[in-house]
């Protein structure tokens, strides 16, 4: 019996800028937090140094915890969309919980229960982001063309995180108002890439997995996202009480 094997697939010019253009969400949102969040947290949402301080110290323990759960996820699970770019259709509407963690008038345990929910958007999305260039070719020349077009947007969209939040507080008197603003903005700004990417991307086909069937890989996802949310609240409540 003869085997057919399947060619792979050209990585085109618009491939890669599909790609690339996740690091939208990925370096503007580094880039907004970093700038603009402890401001944010101790200017406006009045939380003390101390407690804003805290809250990226918690989050960073809480990337440790889900960044090699999400890795475990996304090598394993099969399902009838793919092992990673599954993700982008569950993490591309999440992405809009960012603008929650620019809301005002609430207390620590909001703050910290909203970074944590981003932070754990942002692994969901990240993590099978990165592996899509050894999963779409083998050559390390379209690779390197790749990471260029992420550098090319992350650096795009980092000096638009820095301007656009500082011309809207420039206009909006009211800081609350104008805080609120940049979150609403930013969360389309971060989603809409995810679009692109889905379409302009592929995975790597007929790899083993922990799963017998698409089917079963699907239940196993719910599951694990299920235990994730546990998870997440068991932390806060351990952190807030």
């Amino acid at each position: 019996m003869t085997r057919t094997v399947t060619a792979p697939r050209e990585v085109k010019t618009r491939n890669i800028l599909c790609w690339g253009m996740g690091d939208i969400f990925g370096s503007g949102a580094m880039t907004i937090t970093g700038l603009w969040l402890l401001y944010f947290y101790i200017e406006v949402a009045g939380l003390s140094p101390a407690a804003a301080a805290s809250i990226f110290a918690i989050a960073k323990i809480w990337d440790g915890i889900t960044d090699p759960i999400m890795g475990y996820i996304t090598d394993n699970i099969r399902t009838r969309w793919g092992r990673r770019r599954i993700f982008f259709i569950i993490g591309a509407p999440l992405s809009f919980c960012f603008a929650l963690m620019w809301v005002s008038g609430f207390g620590y345990s909001w703050y910290l229960g909203t970074y944590l929910l981003f932070s754990t958007v942002f692994t969901l999305l990240m993590v099978p982001y990165d592996t899509l260039p050894a999963e779409m070719t083998s050559r390390y020349d379209l690779r390197s063309k790749m990471s260029g077009a992420r550098m090319l947007f992350a650096q795009a969209t980092a000096f638009l995180s820095a301007l656009i939040p500082g011309q809207i507080l420039a206009h909006v008197a009211d800081k609350s108002q104008a805080f609120l603003y940049i979150g609403l903005v930013f969360s389309v700004l971060f989603a809409l890439p995810w679009i692109f990417v889905w379409r302009g991307t592929w995975e790597r086909e007929n790899l083993p997995a922990a799963f017998d069937s698409a089917r079963d890989g699907e239940k196993q996802l719910f599951r694990c996202i299920e235990k994730w949310l546990q998870l997440s609240v068991y932390v806060l409540f351990a952190f807030t009480s």
